[in-house]
């Protein structure tokens, strides 16, 4: 079971990869049927919300795509809470393509996670693979940051290959063209690594921010290991 008790049936037929959102109210709700109704309705696949006490809980996307028009679903979700409820609520997204296996640990670590960086910056969405540069500022326990790390690089972590093409590219500023030159490839060989890694983490380390995290990631995980 991922939670205590019964939240989750055995017949809510998780899927092998999923995402969890957290979200946190400011203010205790009384319209919980209603609400989670409201957060369903954003969804097109089944998604599983549970409640953790009247202010949080958190809801399972079954099958997380992060593009930048479900980045806009999220900003419609803050709205229509402040807008339907009159409460303002923060969501924490976490890193899509989570494996069941580790479900439970993922969760348990975002929801830590959550809880730091909404003390450090205020504001209504927080993306997990952009988070690390909080937790290094909020002096997180190295425990924390060994666990965010080994996580956020769990699907590629045995493909030392691809660990290093990345490295090369985000030393090379995310230019792709003089990432290749640099590890002696074809552009488009650097490019479909750069893809991969995407495709299997759900990061898009194209965008800055996440690409600043992976970054440090990879930093701490050559420290480790």
């Amino acid at each position: 079971m991922l939670f205590e008790g019964n939240d989750i049936r055995d017949d809510d037929q998780l899927n092998e990869n999923l995402r969890f959102i957290h979200f946190q109210l400011k203010e205790e709700l009384q319209e919980w049927d209603t609400f989670t109704d409201v957060l369903k309705s954003f969804f097109p696949a089944k998604t599983i919300v549970i409640w953790e006490n009247p202010f949080s809980g958190v809801f399972i996307d079954l099958e997380p795509k992060m593009t930048d028009t479900v980045e806009h679903l999220f900003e419609s979700i803050v709205d229509t809470v402040a807008s339907d409820f009159f409460v303002e609520i923060s969501l924490y997204i976490g890193i899509g393509n989570v494996a069941l296996t580790e479900a439970k640990s993922r969760y348990q670590l975002e929801r830590e996670t959550f809880q730091i960086v909404k003390q450090l910056v205020n504001k209504p969405i927080y993306k997990g693979e952009e988070e690390l540069p909080f937790l290094l500022i909020g002096e997180a326990p190295p425990v924390t940051l060994q666990k965010f790390t080994d996580q956020t690089l769990s699907q590629i972590i045995e493909e030392r290959e691809l660990i290093h093409s990345i490295k090369v590219y985000l030393d090379c500023n995310m230019n792709i063209s003089h990432a290749a030159k640099k590890l002696f490839l074809h552009r488009n060989t650097m490019q479909y690594r750069v893809d991969k890694f995407i495709e299997k983490t759900g990061i898009d380390i194209r965008h800055f921010r996440s690409a600043v995290s992976i970054y440090l990631a990879l930093l701490i995980e050559r420290n480790i290991h």
